[in-house]
């Protein structure tokens, strides 16, 4: 009986941390510097434009008052939305 098993509720917990070694500037502890950061890097292959034109968006829908300045979960939860919920 073929099974598939997995789970992708906080798959980036575990990447957050390496973030800071391939995103300069970005910090091994997020703020909300790091947050805008990590979004840049993700959508580094769109124009820079379209990029900053739907940062505000993507800023609002994971706003820190969401997630009552957690930083970590707030940045670990755009990430696993973008790359492992929603797809590429």
């Amino acid at each position: 009986m073929p099974a598939i098993f997995g789970s992708n509720k906080n798959e980036a917990n575990l990447f957050v941390p390496a973030l800071s070694i391939v995103i300069k500037g970005a910090s091994i502890l997020p703020d909300a510097k790091s947050f805008n950061q990590t979004i840049r890097h993700m959508l580094g292959v769109y124009e820079p434009a379209k990029v900053e034109a739907v940062l505000p968006t993507i800023v609002s829908t994971y706003s820190s008052a969401k997630f009552h300045d957690d930083q970590w979960d707030r940045l670990s939860t755009a990430f696993t939305d973008y790359f492992f919920l929603c797809g590429m």
